[in-house]
């Protein structure tokens, strides 16, 4: 088979468009993260099953998607989301950047919110087998879009039962270890963000991290229907913060 030589990439090449992700992605968070730069970062979201985090990672994809021209905390960048447990639907997201552009008193709305979902690339898992395809894809899927920055994952303990089956010693925690083990390996040259919820119980588990290469946790409680507290972690600085944040209407607003 003849091998078309216009169509390999060299390691300089490959270096230089993955370096070229947006530069910087700093100032997405600033409660959370501050300064940093989260290209090649690894945050995840620990919560019990009674504690919704889907509205946490929205508020994740719209910072990631939305036109850095009408807020810095906004980056204009490509974003994948695996949607595992389809509690998060584009309905949603739009409604929740609709949300913040009326706030900003923003007129060209739905042109702006039509542009930012272009940045958007939604995968849906309906089973385990999905999911490992997915995974697998994602290295072809990133290189085809050089303006990826972010990569989140709904929940990584997704599918975790039909795998006890098979291996009836597994825990959730070891299921979540593997999925991150194997996305991580994937992905670690790419230079992206990637932030993944996890679903705990195990209150041992919870502040526990999931493997050494995590540089953010961040554990979220439940105060009331709509008030919520995160303890966020950097193991870079090994500095510990505590932020409050609340829902409101379709959007997260933070104290």
């Amino acid at each position: 088979m003849a091998v078309n030589v216009n169509n390999i990439e060299s390691g300089v090449q490959l270096f230089s468009r993955v370096n070229n992700r947006n530069e910087r992605l700093i100032h997405l968070n600033e409660k959370f993260f501050g300064d940093e730069n989260l290209l090649n970062m690894n945050v995840e979201i620990v919560s019990d099953y009674s504690t919704d985090r889907n509205r946490l990672l929205v508020d994740f994809i719209i910072r990631s998607i939305l036109p850095t021209t009408l807020n810095k905390n906004w980056k204009n960048c490509g974003l994948i989301f695996i949607n595992t447990n389809f509690q998060i639907g584009v309905f949603q997201i739009i409604k929740t950047m609709d949300q913040h552009l009326k706030d900003m008193n923003v007129k060209n709305r739905k042109q702006i919110i039509e542009e930012s979902l272009q940045n958007l690339i939604l995968l849906n898992c309906f089973n385990w087998t999905q999911l490992e395809v997915t995974i697998y894809s994602l290295e072809e899927k990133i290189k085809k879009r050089p303006n990826i920055c972010t990569l989140i994952l709904d929940d990584i303990t997704a599918f975790y039962w039909i795998k006890k089956q098979e291996q009836d010693m597994l825990s959730a925690f070891m299921h979540s270890q593997k999925v991150f083990s194997l996305i991580s390996g994937i992905i670690k040259s790419l230079n992206l963000l990637f932030v993944f919820g996890r679903t705990e119980n195990n209150e041992s588990n919870q502040d526990k991290r999931l493997s050494q290469s995590i540089d953010f946790q961040i554990i979220i409680s439940k105060k009331n229907d709509t008030a919520f507290e995160a303890i966020v972690r950097s193991y870079k600085s090994d500095q510990i913060n505590t932020v409050s944040f609340s829902n409101i209407l379709f959007k997260t607003v933070f104290h």
